[in-house]
């Protein structure tokens, strides 16, 4: 839970000042607006962008779709609020610049996600059996030695 904690909120950091500073410039679009936009972005990329489509298709696929989900939702998060219509170009602007910076986000979200492995039984079962072996190869070794300083 702590791992994905820590990539959402990297992720989130890499995506809010885009959004601050594309939504200043070219709409009128507020800090708070552009924060809550960024956190939307931030979690509709990472359920699906990032750990659907990167984990089974790769990056290409992933950048795409990210992409597509994160100009849908700058662009209605732009008409629902008041005041804050952005402009196309603005919206592909940013759009490009949260993708460029995606591209050098996956290797380090693929990195961290391999970290530590996920614990199930198997693992569980293979880690126990594998100790019992290294205990009675020990203690066989053990009696040797003592056997041959005798």
């Amino acid at each position: 839970m702590k791992k994905h904690f820590n990539l959402l909120i990297t992720k989130f950091l890499l995506i809010a000042p885009v959004l601050g500073f594309i939504g200043q410039i070219f709409s009128n679009m507020d800090i708070k607006t552009a924060i809550l936009t960024a956190g939307i972005i931030t979690l509709g990329t990472y359920l699906s962008g990032d750990l659907v489509l990167l984990l089974q298709y790769g990056t290409k696929t992933a950048l795409a779709g990210e992409a597509v989900i994160t100009t849908a939702i700058y662009w209605k998060m732009s008409n629902i609020t008041e005041g804050a219509i952005i402009s196309f170009p603005g919206i592909l602007f940013a759009t490009a610049l949260i993708v460029l910076g995606e591209w050098y986000y996956h290797p380090y979200l693929l990195k961290n996600l391999s970290k530590r492995p996920r614990i199930t039984a198997k693992n569980i079962t293979a880690a126990s059996t594998k100790s019992k072996n290294k205990t009675k190869s020990k203690s066989k070794n053990h009696k040797k030695r003592k056997q041959s300083h005798k």
